[in-house]
């Protein structure tokens, strides 16, 4: 992507080091030119925001029986502070912030909205918000793996996500939840009044385009997702 000259903004997910959580422990970003997120904010067009949120928790099946461990959350309540924080635009107060404002503004290269040079980037009350987070809310069928066991499903979303989207704000304020994690749940769903996608994994040749537009509704104006598109390369594979 980055070879094309697209804007790369993520999440680090279940597999990737703890550094990319930790901006202590240094290598924050994965390259010179893509964007790490979690538990932060991007401003990809003027009062249009993303917020990241990366890492899962705990998966489980039917039953209730744990299937699988989270990364770096070992329980999903153990992601409610980092969510409520990225929720309430606060998330940029655990970092350096006028560094982090930096790293914000400036890593992408092009025309970045701007809101003053070196000042630290907090989203306003009538931004819209793109939530982006590895894993997506429990109730949405894009966090269902029903083909991984031929006799079970797993259930891989997380209770903490989905209170979030369906919290009074996010659901004002959210043009759409986009998510990872679960391979074989593909597709879209609905939080509340928000728009789930899981464009699917991309080693496995998915993907998706959203386009988002600005709609007027009794004097304000916010961003909402006008259309949404599940693509698939033919015969992709990174393995």
């Amino acid at each position: 992507l980055e070879n094309v000259r697209a804007r790369v903004v993520y999440v680090p997910g279940n597999h990737d080091p703890m550094n990319q959580f930790r901006k202590e422990l240094g290598a924050y970003r994965t390259s010179m030119f893509s964007l790490n997120i979690h538990e932060g904010f991007h401003e990809v067009y003027p009062g249009l925001v993303v917020c990241g949120y990366g890492g899962s928790c705990p998966s489980y099946d039917e039953h209730g029986e744990k299937v699988w461990d989270g990364y770096p959350f070992y329980r999903d309540e153990d992601m409610r502070q980092g969510l409520e924080t990225v929720a309430s635009g606060e998330a940029l107060e655990r970092y350096d912030r006028s560094e982090r404002a930096r790293v914000l503004h400036s890593d992408l290269g092009g025309e970045i909205p701007r809101r003053g040079r070196g000042a630290p980037f907090l989203p306003r009350e009538s931004d819209s918000i793109i939530m982006l987070v590895h894993t997506g809310p429990f109730s949405s069928r894009t966090t269902v793996d029903p083909v991984y066991f031929e006799d079970k499903k797993i259930f891989m979303g997380s209770r903490e996500v989905e209170a979030c989207a369906l919290s009074d704000r996010m659901q004002r304020r959210a043009a759409i939840c986009i998510h990872g994690h679960t391979h074989a749940g593909y597709g879209e769903d609905q939080c509340g009044s928000v728009p789930v996608l899981n464009p699917g994994s991309l080693s496995e040749g998915r993907f998706a385009v959203v386009t988002v537009h600005l709609v007027e509704e009794n004097g304000n104006a916010s961003w909402k997702t006008k259309r949404v598109e599940l693509l698939e390369l033919p015969q992709v594979s990174v393995y």
